[in-house]
C-alpha cells in the first residue's frame, strides 16, 4: 500500500529537488508519463547538409585512377594534387559557402579512401594522363576523340619500340662480339 514519508527525507534519500516531485505529481494527476527531452537539440558546429553534399561532389569531381594490383582497390589522384589545395579550388568554386580546412580535410579522410600520386603499375605516365583526360566528365566529345587517337599513336610507338629492343637483345645473344643498337 501506500506510506506517507518526510518530503524532505525522500528527496534526501534519493537526490531530487522537490521540483522534481513536484512536476512528476502534475503529470500524474494529468494522466501522463514524463518525457525525456535531452539530446533534442542540433548541434551548434554541425553544418547544413547542402555543404556536406557541396563537399562530397567537389573531391569525387576529380578524376582518379585505380590500381588493379593489389587485393583492395586503390584510388589515386593526381600527384600534383593534395587536400589543401583541393580546399582552395572548392573555395573558389563555392565562396558562398562558409567551410574550414579542418572540416573540409575531416570529411575527406572519412568518407574517401583517396591516395595521392601514381600507382606503381606496368603503364607509362602518358598512358595513364591519357586514359584520366579521356574518362572525364569536363571534356566534350571532340577532345576525347582527340586524346584517343594520341593514345592509339602512343601504344603504336611503344610496340614498335619495344619490338626493336627485342630483335637487338635476340641478335646480340646469337651473335658473340657484336654490339647492338636501336
Amino acid at each position: 500500500g501506500k506510506h506517507q514519508v518526510c518530503q524532505k527525507a525522500f528527496c534526501n534519500i534519493h537526490a531530487i529537488t522537490p521540483a522534481r516531485i513536484r512536476r512528476i505529481n502534475s503529470l500524474l494527476l494529468l494522466g501522463k508519463s514524463p518525457i525525456d527531452k535531452r539530446g533534442k537539440n542540433i548541434s551548434a558546429n554541425a553544418k547544413p547538409e547542402t555543404v556536406v553534399s557541396a563537399i562530397k561532389s567537389h573531391i569525387a569531381s576529380f578524376p582518379v585512377k585505380i590500381a588493379h594490383y593489389s587485393s583492395k582497390e586503390y584510388y589515386y589522384l593526381n600527384e600534383q594534387l593534395n587536400v589543401l589545395e583541393m580546399f582552395k579550388l572548392f573555395r573558389q568554386a563555392h565562396p558562398d559557402i562558409d567551410v574550414g580546412y579542418k572540416y573540409y580535410l575531416k570529411i575527406f579522410k572519412e568518407d574517401f579512401n583517396l591516395h595521392f600520386g601514381r600507382p606503381q603499375v606496368d603503364t607509362c605516365c602518358t598512358c595513364e594522363a591519357l586514359d584520366v583526360k579521356i574518362k572525364s566528365k569536363f571534356i566534350n566529345e571532340t577532345a576525347k576523340h582527340v586524346f584517343i587517337a594520341e593514345k592509339v599513336v602512343h601504344i603504336r610507338r611503344a610496340k614498335k619500340f619495344s619490338k626493336k629492343i627485342k630483335q637487338v637483345t635476340t641478335e646480340v645473344k646469337n651473335s658473340e662480339g657484336k654490339i647492338g643498337g636501336i
